[in-house]
């Protein structure tokens, strides 16, 4: 598996945040919508921001996450 900070948008993440298959998402995964840096610029589907550690170099600190 991936870590979080090379997932894209539309894969699937559990809670905490690691890259799943779509097939495997169960009820308490979500829905990666978009990565931004702050949680205010999340689409209105957001129903759950993760924010993440700081790293140099990546361009976002933020997955947008909704439910499966």
């Amino acid at each position: 598996m991936r870590c979080a900070c090379r997932v894209p948008t539309r894969d699937f993440v559990p809670v905490p945040a690691k890259e799943i298959a779509c097939a495997e998402a169960g009820s308490d995964a979500f829905k990666v919508l978009d990565l931004v840096k702050e949680k205010e610029e999340c689409p209105a589907a957001t129903t759950e921001p993760m924010q993440l550690m700081m790293a140099m170099g990546r361009p976002y600190d933020v997955i947008c996450g909704g439910k499966v």
